[in-house]
């Protein structure tokens, strides 16, 4: 009912609700249309003259409603009371309800509705929405979000035509309709006014539950900024116009030595001595960010990197002050770990003279524009942990960390913890991720076959979503991180043997960067060899030579170990040449003689002279012919049987070579 439609002439209404419930055209001026829309829809699944259809939550799910709800309960019911005061002896029913239309509070007494054949439909758990009580002022309320009043024949069941109902919505801090204030009278006590009360009592209640969700929200970001000045590893300190200390967290206090309570409520000349600086810039009100200063506290000297700032008061600048320190000890501590973050080899590094090399050192100079998933796989001591970080470096991140993880390294059940960081609400203690770590960066996970099929998972939805969750945590964390993943293993018979996720072997073959082992580029090893001893010349502020005949025996040797089996190598060499010099006596005898050492026992002795010759032409045809018997044979010049029982004699196996 419109506040223009009083006084109700009720006969009218009724002939307009029996024209319409015979589908007969009605002026929407003649009739509010918010009820004609209200009668069309109703008129497609009810029958007016059937009734409504009482529906009542059951016990168990309106005590756990009644018990959700019961914030803004606490905070409405006051003005129901009152309200219930104010319309004493109206005989009309006060009611709550949810945002779902289901009464929860009913404010009647002796006011006359309970002896009326209505009672059933006004006790507590009722449903008053459409479907179930056809028109009707709660339902619409919930419908239009706005204060409504039906009266009489407005009702769509005609057994409803002796009521008037009014409601209001009750909206929370957020504008989220969470219920409603109705009232429930006889027709002939309608009045204008009851739309008033009924919508002034659901403002107030909105209003309140805003105001206590503003306290609320204050309270909170106050003991938030308390914490984070007490969790941040900065010192904090604030004082007023007047000079007077208002504020400082811990790490100030133990900085200087004192208590907090000894610091608040003091001067802050009383308590520091600036230097000049400092001191003309409190004066000039201005900022300063990151200076490097010395505070003196009594007899106490503290170097460190300070920000100085005059607080905001709306758009002015007040005279308060918060200083924040950081100690220099600090500062450095931060910026070591960041040096040592970085990644040292770049593509110049390599010695590509090899097809293998220099296809492969294409592939990573291309590898290094993208951002997606990199995998490097190759022997143990190729170089692929040197190859990833080239590729960090020639990239766009190479200003960001860089940072390692070995799957093999690490027990699988500490894994998940290692990789993910932990998290937990019961205690302080976190460590940040992995993917946190490196984030802006790469991410270089060596041994990746090793990685545990559910850090698989985890690996594979990082790749999707970009965030991560830490151990224990349930918070998501956005990182921007790229993966550079190594192997020795054949990761697609992993696939088969399903002790590797596919769907992360299919993602990670997005750049498959294979790296050759050293017997694979053997025309590579007398530049390796020059590189690596011209580098450890330059630390040692010397000038490493070696001998022709020398770099010819370690570039035939097959090493299984690969470039860092050569390193060592020449690592010995070195230390035990007296001139600079390497030459052929400095080199082990497992190298001169060509033995490949393994863990099945020890060095075996010197072979005499016509078996080292034997062994070196065998060594040289395996190297040639890629472990070939056939071939090897036929390039030594004698049968394969022959050559057969000569490589058992001397510990050969042609699958070294291949």
């Amino acid at each position: 009912m419109r506040p223009q439609d009083y006084p109700i002439d009720s006969d009218q209404l009724k002939t307009y609700w029996a024209a319409y419930m015979r589908q007969e055209e009605i002026s929407f001026d003649a009739c509010d249309p918010i009820i004609l829309e209200s009668w069309q829809r109703c008129l497609l699944r009810q029958n007016p003259a059937s009734g409504p259809q009482i529906t009542t939550a059951k016990d168990s799910h309106f005590r756990a409603n009644l018990s959700a709800q019961n914030d803004w309960l606490v905070v409405a019911t006051p003005y129901i009371e009152d309200l219930k005061d104010q319309m004493a002896g109206s005989e009309q029913v006060l009611v709550l309800t949810d945002r779902s239309g289901c009464i929860l509070s009913v404010q009647q007494e002796l006011y006359g509705l309970s002896e009326l054949e209505h009672a059933p439909a006004l006790g507590a758990g009722t449903y008053w929405l459409e479907p179930q009580m056809g028109t009707n002022a709660l339902g619409l309320a919930m419908i239009t979000a706005m204060p409504t009043q039906v009266v009489g024949a407005e009702h769509f069941f005609e057994s409803l035509h002796d009521l008037v109902t009014t409601a209001a919505p009750i909206h929370n801090q957020e504008g989220r309709l969470i219920g409603q204030v109705g009232m429930i009278g006889p027709v002939g006590r309608a009045d204008s006014r009851d739309l008033a009360f009924v919508t002034s009592t659901a403002n107030a209640i909105s209003h309140l539950l805003q105001t206590n969700q503003y306290f609320e929200d204050s309270n909170l970001h106050l003991t938030q900024v308390n914490a984070i000045l007490e969790t941040i590893s900065e010192g904090v300190l604030m004082w007023d116009a007047l000079g007077r200390i208002q504020h400082c967290n811990s790490q100030v206090a133990k900085m200087f030595g004192v208590s907090s309570n000894h610091l608040s409520g003091k001067f802050i000349e009383q308590v520091v001595d600036f230097q000049p600086q400092i001191r003309l810039a409190i004066e000039q009100k201005e900022r300063l960010s990151q200076v490097e200063t010395i505070v003196q506290v009594k007899n106490r000297r503290i170097p460190c990197l300070i920000t100085l700032s005059p607080l905001s008061a709306g758009q002015n600048v007040s005279n308060d002050w918060m200083l924040i320190l950081q100690p220099i000890t600090q500062v450095r501590k931060l910026v070591q770990q960041q040096y040592g973050a970085n990644a040292f080899f770049n593509m110049d590094d390599f010695v590509a003279h090899s097809a293998r090399m220099r296809k492969t050192i294409q592939q990573a100079q291309s590898a290094a524009k993208g951002n997606a998933p990199i995998i490097l796989q190759g022997a143990g001591g190729s170089g692929k942990k040197r190859l990833a970080q080239a590729i960090h470096n020639l990239s766009a991140r190479s200003k960001k960390p860089f940072v390692i993880i070995n799957c093999r390294a690490i027990p699988s059940e500490l894994m998940l913890s290692e990789m993910l960081g932990t998290e937990s609400e019961q205690t302080p203690d976190a460590r940040p991720s992995k993917f946190e770590l490196a984030d802006g960066g790469t991410l270089v996970i060596e041994a990746i076959e090793d990685m545990p099929l559910e850090l698989q998972e985890v690996l594979l939805n990082l790749f999707d979503i970009r965030h991560i969750s830490r151990f224990g945590g349930s918070r998501m964390i956005p990182v921007n991180v790229r993966v550079i993943c190594t192997t020795t293993a054949d990761l697609s018979q992993r696939v088969k043997e399903k002790s590797f996720s596919d769907q992360l072997y299919y993602r990670l073959n997005t750049f498959r960067i294979v790296v050759p082992a050293l017997n694979d580029r053997a025309e590579d090893i007398p530049q390796i060899i020059h590189r690596y001893l011209q580098v450890r010349g330059d630390k040692l502020k010397t000038t490493i030579q070696i001998d022709p005949l020398a770099v010819e025996v370690l570039q035939r040797y097959p090493w299984p170990g690969n470039i860092r089996e050569l390193e060592t190598v020449l690592e010995r060499a070195l230390s035990h040449s007296e001139t600079g010099l390497i030459v052929m006596s400095d080199l082990p005898e497992s190298i001169r003689f060509g033995r490949i050492m393994t863990a099945d026992g020890p060095d075996p002795k010197p072979v005499r002279t016509m078996k080292a010759a034997e062994r070196e032409a065998i060594v040289r045809a395996g190297v040639a012919c890629k472990g070939v018997v056939s071939k090897m044979a036929e390039e030594l010049d004698i049968g394969r049987t022959t050559l057969w029982r000569k490589m058992r004699e001397l510990n050969i196996n042609p699958e070294q070579f291949k």
